[in-house]
């Protein structure tokens, strides 16, 4: 049997088609405007008997194709679970929210606490600080552990973060120093 995993994020949408405990295909896209839509396209010509959706929209399938649901909180502790028995800690740096989800030795999800209130902490957050410093996302964290000085950002709003950011790189700051720079609490 072939199954289809999807998450339906506010920023990506991500397909995995399992068979026989293996992942036989993997295939991502941004959500865009129309999230449906682009997981259609994203499951079209994905050979598989059966959907479990997750994620921002995975109702927008449970009501489309009428595939099986399951919250981003149970669809992390099962598969982290899975694939590290002994994990009891799971972070998720998410589009527009961040999850900590804390596991018993089973498995379980014992207690979760989500950020869903504003950008910071979140991957949004994160994109934006890479883009002011010139950064694709996929160099900012390598950048980041190059970095040979810390500096403080008092701002916890991503707006006035990456102004912040921007006043650093106009005063002179070389942007070498900033990637991984530490908000003041």
């Amino acid at each position: 049997m072939r199954c289809a995993g999807i998450d339906i994020g506010s920023r990506t949408i991500e397909v995995a088609v399992v068979e026989d405990g293996r992942v036989v295909e993997t295939r991502q896209g941004d959500s865009g405007f129309d999230p449906l839509k682009e997981a259609l396209k994203l499951l079209y010509g994905a050979k598989h008997d059966r959907i479990m959706a997750t994620g921002y929209g995975r109702h927008l399938l449970e009501v489309a194709l009428d595939a099986r649901t399951v919250t981003e909180i149970k669809a992390y502790a099962v598969d982290a679970s899975f694939l590290f028995p002994q994990v009891r800690t799971i972070l998720d740096i998410g589009g527009q929210d961040s999850k900590a989800i804390a596991l018993n030795e089973l498995g379980r999800v014992m207690k979760f606490e989500m950020n869903d209130r504003c950008a910071a902490g979140t991957g949004k957050f994160l994109e934006i600080m890479a883009r002011a410093l010139g950064f694709t996302i996929d160099e900012f964290g390598t950048e980041a552990l190059k970095a040979q000085k810390d500096l403080q950002i008092s701002s916890m709003c991503t707006v006035f973060a990456e102004s912040e950011v921007t006043s650093l790189v106009a005063r002179g700051e070389d942007r070498w120093t900033l990637p991984w720079v530490f908000i003041a609490p």
